[in-house]
């Protein structure tokens, strides 16, 4: 033990070759329990479950090795001293490593506001930014770059919600420092040292791009700076980030890979904000159709995404192609709705109350008041029921639903 303990306080000033400038490689000593205690299983199981844009998996992942010259140190002292490692892990010769990073969702929901009163386009972009600050795990994934299972040299990724990471390793040893440095920042609402931390790693990845991962990586880091960009209130900043992490993991992945979908998504919802409703069609409808062949015609993103695309419609004064389009987001939500586990059960009601209000809205643009009245009721009733509102209560999109239901009541009513 001491050996060891001196063979790493000695290593520990060298930059790993595949490290980031500034990255932290400090060590803790050992207990003696930790470098006594048994490697975990190899080849563990994992059960991937759909769940918001990815697969994520509710159990530890396969055990993968480090490419650096200290993976013999670890599979000593069962810890990593580096980002490429993945919870369980221990050293497996012959299978590529995989790289940890975390994913940050921004605005899903576009929404066309109250009845009573004209909202601008920035103004009618749902924001679940609110959220991150309400209930951050569920708007955080711990994700993975990893090798597919093809063999074709193609990689993945592999997300697992903040939440549901916290269940299965409470203890944080699985997660990278940066990763908790980041998480921090974000739960403390310090998004400025969030972003300059990111800030420093993207322009490594972009200098190092052709490196190891980071041909992959760079997309995803500029996605999340997009994402930080909008927390920090910088709209501009955020639209440059994500048509960059567009063009970089189409570069790297492929132009029907899952991965692009997310990005795909908020710069349409940029480009709605911008009045630019053409593009913004083009760039929902590409993400549906990923998302489509990657999960199927069930899956709740499909739902926000049609639900955008029919706000487009209406922006762009296009009532019926708006009306059918929100058909349709409803009829997937209803179909998320029972079709996903139950702890998503919540959460898609949660969704579904966004759409349910849209379609209330073009109902009522078409003075058909009952059916939108039927609408804002039940949105009424999911709201009473469902305990997530509970930390929106003073969320914008409850107060225009409730004028929205007084709106249309009195119409209805011949008021």
């Amino acid at each position: 033990e001491h050996y060891i303990y001196k063979i790493l306080n000695t290593v520990k000033m060298m930059e790993p070759l595949e490290s980031d400038p500034g990255e932290d490689h400090s060590y803790s000593k050992p207990s003696e329990q930790e470098i006594l205690a048994p490697s975990s299983t190899n080849n563990m199981m994992v059960t991937p479950v759909v769940h918001g844009m990815e697969e994520y998996s509710l159990n530890a992942l396969e055990g993968l090795p480090h490419s650096r010259p200290l993976a013999f140190l670890t599979s000593m002292i069962q810890e990593c001293l580096c980002d490429t490692f993945a919870p369980g892990e221990r050293a497996v010769p012959g299978v590529v490593p995989m790289e940890q990073f975390i994913q940050l969702r921004g605005v899903e929901y576009i929404g066309l506001g109250a009845l009573d009163k004209e909202s601008s386009a920035m103004e009618r972009a749902y924001e679940t930014l609110d959220q991150i600050k309400v209930r951050s795990s569920r708007t955080i994934s711990i994700g993975y770059l990893m090798d597919d299972e093809n063999g074709l040299g193609i990689k993945k990724t592999q997300k697992i919600l903040l939440d549901v990471w916290n269940e299965e390793y409470p203890d944080d040893r699985a997660m990278s420092r940066n990763i908790r440095k980041m998480l921090c920042c974000i739960q403390e609402r310090d998004y400025n040292t969030a972003f300059r931390q990111l800030s420093k790693k993207y322009d490594v990845q972009q200098r190092r791009i052709t490196m190891v991962n980071n041909s992959y990586m760079v997309g995803i880091t500029a996605h999340n700076l997009g994402v930080l960009a909008l927390l920090m209130g910088e709209q501009d900043e955020a639209m440059t980030y994500f048509e960059e992490a567009v063009d970089f993991k189409r570069q790297a992945f492929g132009n029907g890979h899952i991965e692009i979908a997310p990005t795909l998504d908020e710069l349409g919802v940029q480009l709605f904000t911008r009045e630019r409703y053409g593009e913004a069609i083009v760039a929902f409808k590409d993400s549906f159709e990923i998302v489509a062949k990657n999960f199927g015609l069930s899956h709740r993103r499909l739902s926000a995404l049609k639900n955008n695309i029919a706000c487009c419609y209406v922006a762009m004064g296009n009532i019926k192609d708006a009306t059918a389009a929100i058909e349709e987001a409803l009829g997937i939500a209803d179909r998320a709705t029972s079709d996903q586990p139950s702890v998503e059960t919540d959460w898609n009601y949660l969704y579904r109350t966004f759409v349910l209000n849209n379609s209330g809205y073009i109902r009522a643009c078409s003075k058909n008041y009952k059916e939108s009245l039927l609408d804002f009721e039940e949105i009424l009733r999911i709201q009473i029921q469902n305990p997530l509102f509970q930390d929106l209560l003073d969320h914008r999109f409850v107060r225009e639903s409730t004028s929205n239901f007084e709106y249309v009541s009195s119409r209805a009513a011949g008021k």
